[in-house]
């Protein structure tokens, strides 16, 4: 690792704490590097906010 170089956790590991299924990105079928992988898990969405968005929008009264 140089200087510039941080650690940054596995794959594996940050899509098991998004609660996403084991190789919903991961899986070496996609080709994604890792830095891929993180990429897209970074700039992806937890279920469970979605969940909690889609639940809050239909919750709310509609304004006409």
């Amino acid at each position: 690792m140089t200087e510039n170089e941080v650690p940054r956790p596995a794959p594996e590991f940050v899509e098991w704490f998004m609660g996403l299924p084991p190789g919903w990105i991961t899986n070496p079928e996609h080709g994604l590097t890792q830095n891929q992988q993180i990429t897209a898990l970074g700039n992806g969405v937890l279920p469970l906010q979605a969940l909690l968005a889609i639940k809050e929008t239909e919750t709310r009264p509609q304004t006409p």
